[in-house]
């Protein structure tokens, strides 16, 4: 593998971590979350710097559910696995529909860095739907849409595992990679931005299936110290609301 291949592919474990503190009880953890189910009229108060606009579960919900399209690539898994498909483009459509459960998730004042490292968000739960114009995706898959409040960025991880997906792509590793594996997974985020005080602004969605190869890269003292890593990105899918 080129220099510039590795230096593409190769990240430390460091980003990945930022998500640990959202699990609620985890030793060490410094989110103390305080979760709250609240209807969809429950009022946030002012909200993106406008005194007079009063942030509601609904309103995050009216853009979120709109109809999306866009186009989805297969970027295949090169030397690092094996799926079917193994390159090209379609089109897609998508649309999430609201389950009737919504929580407000915070750490009560939270400030500065905390709230940095323990963002207050709405959790929705829903169910999404995918489909490919080339017949190789028609998906539902139940998810939480978790709804930052300070950026308005939403986001869904689904277990691509859980909901079949490795297995509709017929992925799996390559036994001989590049480089040797001591753990494998893979990581299907969804992205939508919603605009909430700009409601003519239009819903966007991206999407991507990685695979993920963790290897150690070095022990001191039999304690692992650090730890490096593969994602390789095998799908990829943009969109916008379908007008």
């Amino acid at each position: 593998m080129s220099q510039s291949s590795a230096a593409r592919y190769l990240l430390l474990a460091s980003v990945l971590v930022s998500a640990g503190c959202r699990e609620e009880g985890e030793p060490n953890s410094v989110c103390n979350w305080l979760e709250e189910e609240v209807p969809l009229d429950y009022s946030l108060g002012p909200w993106g710097g406008d005194l007079s606009y009063d942030l509601q579960p609904h309103k995050v919900l009216e853009q979120l559910t709109l109809p999306l399209a866009g186009t989805l690539t297969w970027n295949g898994g090169g030397d690092w696995a094996r799926m079917n498909p193994s390159k090209g483009t379609t089109g897609f459509s998508s649309t999430l529909s609201y389950e009737n459960r919504t929580v407000y998730r915070r750490v009560p004042g939270a400030e500065g860095d905390l709230a940095l490292a323990c963002p207050a968000t709405l959790d929705f739960d829903a169910t999404i739907t995918m489909t490919t114009d080339d017949g190789v995706l028609e998906e539902t898959w139940e998810a939480v849409a978790s709804f930052q409040v300070a950026t308005a960025n939403v986001m869904v991880e689904i277990d691509a595992e859980a909901v079949g997906l490795i297995q509709t792509l017929e992925l799996s590793p390559n036994p001989n990679p590049p480089m040797p594996f001591d753990n494998i997974s893979y990581w299907l985020p969804l992205f939508y931005n919603v605009y909430p005080l700009s409601p003519d602004q239009l819903t966007t969605i991206s999407g991507s299936l990685y695979l993920r190869g963790e290897f150690e890269v070095e022990e001191r003292d039999d304690e692992l110290i650090d730890l490096g890593g593969v994602n390789r990105l095998l799908v990829e899918w943009v969109g916008m609301e379908d007008e």
